[in-house]
């Protein structure tokens, strides 16, 4: 049964069993303690006495090795753009001739600025569609 749990300096736990007093390292506090993968890939948790490694999201393995997944395999993204794999994520980018329209690629139009005749009147308009 714990009695107390003080944390003691920066890097040691002192556990007390009844009489006994245990002297932990935490492990994760410095990687020449643990073997997690590091790198930005893995997450260490410090446990009495030992600790356990997981990878991040974006990774997969088994915490003391863990490797990019290619997240673009799933097609993440929407119709008419492609998928960038980067580290630990993905970015969706919208193809030549589209533009990102809020969650969607949507075509451009090419928009010309042109003078019409309009009941004897010059009229200006950028919107008009060539």
């Amino acid at each position: 049964m714990v009695a107390n749990l003080i944390h003691f300096k920066l890097f040691t736990k002192i556990i007390k069993y009844s009489q006994t007093i245990l002297f932990y390292p935490d492990e994760c506090s410095n990687s020449t303690l643990n073997n997690c993968a590091g790198n930005n890939t893995s997450n260490c948790a410090d446990t009495d006495g030992n600790f356990t490694c997981t990878c991040l999201d974006g990774f997969s393995g088994n915490g003391v090795s863990c490797v990019d997944i290619n997240e673009c395999d799933s097609s993440p993204c929407y119709a008419n753009s492609s998928c960038i794999n980067t580290f630990g994520s993905y970015s969706c980018q919208c193809n030549s001739g589209f533009y990102d329209a809020g969650g969607s690629c949507r075509g451009t139009q090419k928009i010309c600025c042109c003078f019409f005749m309009c009941s004897g009147t010059f009229f200006r308009s950028r919107h008009f569609r060539c």
